[in-house]
């Protein structure tokens, strides 16, 4: 007998209530747009320009860099953010190392809706 309960979704309370689960990669960051997609929806992302004297920029679509919706990062800064994300897409000035660490939920990336500005989004990308 299957009780065919849903699986959690993006409005799903619960995921958020709880410690995420840990994910971190290091990348090469060069002055091409890169992406990361998450394999569950983040609870929160960090993101650390730890070396040399290069900027870097996140944004949230890779459309962001070119509608000026990226936040800069200077060599030897981070930033936390608690936000619902699938994917995060970086660019740099030079070859830089770029840290990322996530904090992941249960919900599965297909779930959770595309961030695009194009569909009335504003400030994304």
């Amino acid at each position: 007998m299957s009780l065919n309960n849903p699986p959690p979704g993006a409005g799903s309370v619960q995921e958020y209530q709880v410690a995420g689960i840990p994910w971190v990669t290091s990348s090469l960051c060069g002055t091409a747009v890169i992406g990361i997609d998450f394999p569950f929806v983040t609870q929160f992302i960090a993101i650390k320009n730890p070396t040399g004297n290069a900027r870097v920029a996140v944004a949230f679509t890779a459309a962001g860099f070119s509608s000026h919706n990226a936040v800069p990062l200077d060599a030897g800064e981070s930033i936390t953010l608690p936000l619902r994300v699938k994917s995060l897409w970086l660019s740099g000035t030079n070859g830089q190392n770029i840290t990322v660490i996530a904090g992941l939920t249960c919900i599965q990336s297909r779930f959770f809706p595309t961030l695009t500005g194009s569909n009335g989004q504003v400030g994304i990308g």
